[in-house]
């Protein structure tokens, strides 16, 4: 009832639903590496701050920020986007 026609409204809602999916299994992965997972975050991130600053110079300066972002709200910012994705796709059509 959006305004998508019948195909379209089907990749919404597989797009929505492979998305939840996904989002499920990265979860519980964490969730099975238990600390390692935070050990993991901690070394990727100590990684992107001993980058070379001349070729990387924001992932350098943001890698503190990057690594501060927590599972949950994560979720939240990339449900937002993909959300106004379908929105933004359902406005061109207008």
């Amino acid at each position: 009832d959006a305004g998508f026609d019948e195909a379209e409204a089907v990749q919404v809602y597989r797009a929505l639903a492979d998305f939840m999916l996904s989002w499920t299994g990265f979860s519980a992965g964490l969730r099975a590496l238990g600390e390692k997972s935070g050990q993991d975050d901690a070394a990727w991130a100590a990684e992107y701050a001993r980058a070379p600053a001349h070729r990387f110079p924001h992932a350098v300066a943001l890698a503190g920020q990057m690594a501060a972002i927590d599972d949950d709200g994560n979720f939240d910012f990339a449900l937002e986007l993909l959300l106004d994705g379908v929105e933004a796709r359902l406005r061109s059509r207008s």
